[in-house]
């Protein structure tokens, strides 16, 4: 392959990502596409909680993921804040059995990841038909789900990796 042909490809392979901004939710994140938003206010125990659900669903044949996602809830600063270490854990370990219940999954591979000093975890699970990678982060009183789904032939994409290490809150 001629190294002209590579950095054109390389060109439009950066070209075709852009930084998507959420303002209202505090982060910014690499994307392949325009996102979609969705938003759901719930009534709970502890007050109002607005929930946003950012996404990208990419209904080609043969695309490497076809679910980018970002689901983020602020939660009263007096519930929950990132320095309550015990708290916290728990949050990520309720938040990591409830997906793998949700999409009927196994987990294959679980770590626990800081964003900056804030606590998060990384972890991996699969389904009959998919595999999903996921990042959850708590920062300050903001929780935050990224999440990427693909069939299981594109399980060794860098797409999903991408997404997922672009994430930044903005404070």
């Amino acid at each position: 392959m001629s190294i002209g042909l590579i950095s054109s490809l390389f060109i439009h392979l950066i070209l075709n990502w852009n930084t998507f901004i959420a303002e209202d939710s505090k982060f910014k994140v690499s994307v392949p596409a325009p996102m979609e938003v969705k938003s759901k206010t719930m009534e709970t125990e502890i007050g109002t909680i607005t929930s946003y659900s950012y996404f990208i669903n990419d209904k080609e044949e043969d695309t490497n993921n076809y679910l980018y996602l970002v689901n983020h809830f602020e939660y009263p600063p007096a519930l929950v804040h990132s320095d309550s270490l015990s708290l916290v854990q728990d949050l990520l370990n309720e938040s990591m059995e409830g997906l793998l219940v949700d999409n009927a999954a196994k987990l294959s591979y679980q770590d626990n990841q800081f964003y900056k000093n804030y606590p998060g975890q990384f972890f991996r699970m699969e389904n009959e038909e998919a595999v999903i990678k996921v990042h959850l982060y708590i920062i300050e009183n903001h929780f935050y789900s990224l999440q990427v789904y693909m069939l299981k032939k594109h399980a060794l994409n860098d797409d999903a990796n991408r997404f997922l290490k672009s994430f930044q809150f903005i404070d």
